[in-house]
């Protein structure tokens, strides 16, 4: 019987995490890949509803939820509502600071000024959002003002918003209280007590793998090893 994997992709956000690896032939469980951005919600999220919103839309419950970088924290959410393993890939806490680093990295793309983060921490989540708000007109304009400009920029826009209010909502989440947690980390760790009620329980595989390190073989081998392990 094939382990059923659900793993997390954040593709456009920088924290895109190719597990395609884990689809191929004799691959040890069964790989469904989601986004968790792709509803586009219209207000701050609550992880809990959506964790389980996705969960139900799922044909089998997960074994093994496996996520990458900024994933983790909605990761190990699916991992306590489905009763499954996390395994996690260069985890990190989402924090303010993380949160304004994207906001400008998102600024840059659209040519417009990022808050300062006296200003940024003041402020809140609608202030954030109306800083890309306000660069609607401009981009529409640059491509070429008709409907199919209108639709392309308001759909960057929805994401763009949608991964702010991810991060938001990860920022404000509680430890989740998930057990058989796996911790990958070819980066310095910090932050597991953030993602997990109790981190001492976690098992943290080092890898010398500081960048790329879903392509490194040790980490590919360390995620199947922990795929047939959920089998066991």
């Amino acid at each position: 019987m094939l382990t059923e994997v659900l793993a997390l992709d954040l593709p456009g956000s920088g924290n895109a995490a190719d597990f395609g690896f884990l689809a191929g032939p004799g691959s040890p469980g069964r790989l469904t890949r989601i986004d968790p951005l792709v509803a586009q919600v219209a207000g701050p999220l609550d992880l809990e509803r959506q964790a389980d919103e996705l969960l139900k839309e799922q044909p089998e419950r997960p074994d093994v939820v496996l996520a990458y970088c900024a994933g983790a924290t909605f990761a190990v959410r699916l991992a306590e509502r489905a009763g499954a393993r996390a395994v996690l890939v260069d985890p990190y806490p989402i924090t303010m600071d993380v949160i304004h680093f994207e906001l400008t990295k998102l600024c840059r793309t659209l040519a417009c000024d990022a808050p300062a983060y006296e200003a940024f921490a003041a402020g809140d989540l609608a202030q954030w959002e109306m800083v890309l708000n306000k660069t609607r007109d401009g981009l529409v304009g640059q491509y070429g003002g008709d409907e199919a400009a209108f639709e392309m920029v308001d759909g960057l826009l929805d994401r763009y918003r949608s991964w702010l209010r991810f991060l938001t909502a990860c920022s404000a989440a509680r430890p989740a209280d998930t057990d058989r947690a796996l911790v990958i980390a070819g980066k310095p760790l910090s932050g597991l007590d953030t993602l997990l009620a109790d981190p001492a329980g976690a098992t943290v595989r080092h890898v010398d793998a500081p960048t790329e390190p879903l392509a490194s073989p040790q980490v590919q081998a360390l995620l199947s090893a922990a795929i047939d392990a959920a089998a066991a």
